[in-house]
């Protein structure tokens, strides 16, 4: 049995919504409750994403329609019904990407993104030598070229003109999962609480 795109944790309590968005094989790094647990976020209300097509959320979800349009339309809806004093948009990868894509359009709450990837065109890929994933950007492209898409952030972000906060944490180390290693990184010095929480102030203390 295929497992749901989309899981709902809410609490009616939580003056907080978290929207998080799962990346490369529809994760976030760590298991979802050691994450929200690590986060110090367990009773705030929760929803996940997972693009099980793999394709940047650029072909929507089975449980809403394929368009990532029907996505935004969920998310405005949720936010309408639950009336949050603070939103958050969380992923890392691919997820990440989904993260700044879906706050931008919303226009509101903050992003908080962990070593995210900005763009999928083919000419910023050929640009930059950026040749990762080739085999789901191929399948990207194909599904979703003829369909309203965002395969650059940056273009967007200026279409929009968002004015949104976006904190993005990246990897300047070397981690044995590479730079999607920043997110248990940060675990480890006990900074995630603080970050969910969107007052993270960079105190090089790492």
């Amino acid at each position: 049995m295929q497992p749901s795109s989309i899981e709902e944790i809410l609490s009616p309590e939580s003056p907080n919504l978290y929207f998080f968005f799962g990346g490369i094989a529809s994760g976030i790094v760590m298991p979802p409750f050691e994450f929200y647990q690590s986060s110090k976020i367990t009773n705030d209300s929760k929803i996940f994403f997972r693009d099980l097509s793999q394709t940047w959320y650029q072909n929507g979800l089975p449980e809403l329609s394929y368009s990532l349009y029907a996505i935004h339309d969920y998310i405005q809806k949720k936010i309408l019904e639950r009336n949050p004093d603070n939103i958050y948009f969380i992923g890392n990868s691919m997820g990440d990407y989904a993260t700044i894509l879906f706050s931008a359009l919303v226009g509101k709450g903050t992003a908080i993104a962990f070593t995210p990837q900005t763009f999928i065109s083919p000419y910023l890929r050929f640009k930059y030598h950026d040749h990762r994933w080739k085999d789901k950007i191929i399948h990207t492209y194909k599904t979703s070229f003829l369909k309203r898409k965002s395969w650059d952030l940056k273009k967007l972000l200026h279409k929009k003109k968002a004015q949104q906060k976006i904190h993005i944490f990246v990897s300047i180390f070397e981690f044995s999962q590479g730079g999607h290693g920043v997110v248990k990184y940060l675990k480890e010095l006990g900074k995630l609480p603080e970050i969910m929480s969107g007052n993270y102030i960079h105190d090089n203390s790492f």
